[in-house]
């Protein structure tokens, strides 16, 4: 806490030592009163008005995670308000860092808010491939049901449209097909398809 009052008055300096002690201290884990420490530092990154300190926030939060995933969670909200930021290597970032703090109890909030932003970017641009790319590993990886999962995935092949590779779609096709058995899953695949049809 000391740390960080000078470095708000040592300005980008201090800003720059802060940084590398939390580096530091992520190197000597598992210390958990020092990972605290750093939480809380990160947490003062994220709260300045300052993109540059915002964006120091991002990775640093991307290499606490890295050693602990509990900490994802006291972040999230201001991590997706950096989502919102037009500067696209902040938003590059963010959405980096939004995918390593991804598990199954964020995926359905975390991936809505990344199709979001899928819309948003340009076709053109390599974060949309990579986009398109992370979105289906995270589906894939923490789906909570076979519906959700369908439906996700539409709104990628949608959303992604050429970006989506073809072993992201027979990769899809083949669990899908596995599942055509089971009543329940079939009704509601059929169902989701029939509304797209009439669309």
């Amino acid at each position: 806490e000391d740390a960080i009052k000078w470095a708000e008055n040592a300005g980008n300096i201090g800003h720059a030592l802060v940084y590398q002690c939390l580096l530091t201290i992520l190197k000597i884990y598992p210390n958990e009163n020092l990972l605290e420490h750093v939480a809380k530092s990160i947490t003062w990154f994220f709260s300045s008005d300052s993109k540059n300190l915002n964006y120091i926030g991002v990775i640093g939060l991307m290499e606490l995670v890295k050693k602990d995933q509990k900490y994802a969670a006291m972040h999230q909200a201001k991590v997706i308000e950096c989502l919102e930021d037009p500067d696209m290597t902040l938003k590059s970032k963010t959405l980096d860092l939004l995918v390593r703090m991804t598990n199954k109890k964020n995926v359905e909030a975390i991936v809505e808010k990344l199709m979001e932003n899928l819309k948003l970017i340009p076709s053109e641009s390599k974060v949309k491939k990579e986009l398109v790319a992370n979105i289906h590993h995270l589906v894939d990886k923490y789906s909570p049901n076979k519906t959700w999962f369908v439906r996700t995935m539409n709104k990628l092949f949608i959303a992604g449209g050429e970006l989506v590779t073809s072993d992201i779609s027979n990769k899809f096709i083949k669990v899908v097909s596995k599942k055509v058995d089971k009543a329940q899953f079939k009704d509601s695949t059929v169902k989701i398809y029939w509304n797209m049809l009439k669309k």
